[in-house]
């Protein structure tokens, strides 16, 4: 199981400010990412970590191209709305229709096996408060304290295999840090 030391290590923080968009480009007077980025191997399962109800699928598209990713959107029982982003185009769970009810566990899809604009490969995780609409973009919390340890680790690891190596990995005090070029970072 991996303790909070490993998941902030994949985990860049939450509300870092940022001066250049997805693609690389600068932002006039930069912003504040409210979400957190996951960075776990390409192509891993990413699963729903509570029970909840499947509310749409769309695309990301920051840099104006579908290749960003599918985004999942799930309702949790408290109403909260999560934002799962940069899956990829291929293996995702495409089966989930809106209203479906989703338990924990359930296969939302993989993340993204290529680059994403400059950035590499990652999941992009994200949470309105009940009642507050998903386009009110300033209205999203940080996700890890709802989540908690338990909660990440089902969201990464719900149905086994890659969840367990990257378990095995942290236990060791290794992360993969994939690149396009597959290097390795401890």
């Amino acid at each position: 199981m991996m303790g909070a030391a490993e998941i902030l290590a994949i985990s860049r923080n939450w509300g870092q400010r940022r001066t250049t968009s997805g693609d690389g480009k600068p932002i006039d007077g930069g912003r504040t990412h409210l979400a957190r980025d996951i960075y776990i191997a390409p192509g891993s399962w990413v699963y729903a970590p509570f029970d909840g109800t499947f509310s749409r699928w769309s695309w990301s598209n920051s840099d104006g191209s579908p290749d960003m990713g599918r985004i999942a959107y799930v309702k949790d029982d408290s109403g909260r709305t999560w934002r799962f982003i940069h899956l990829a185009v291929k293996d995702w769970a495409g089966n989930l229709k809106p209203g479906d009810r989703v338990k924990a566990g359930t296969r939302l899809g993989r993340t993204s096996t290529h680059k994403l604009g400059s950035a590499e490969s990652h999941l992009h995780l994200d949470v309105f408060p009940a009642g507050v609409s998903t386009s009110n973009m300033d209205a999203r919390v940080d996700p890890l304290p709802i989540l908690g340890i338990d909660g990440f680790n089902k969201m990464i690891g719900g149905g086994g295999g890659t969840g367990l190596i990257l378990f095995a990995a942290a236990a060791a005090g290794v992360w993969y840090w994939y690149s396009s070029k597959r290097t390795l970072r401890t």
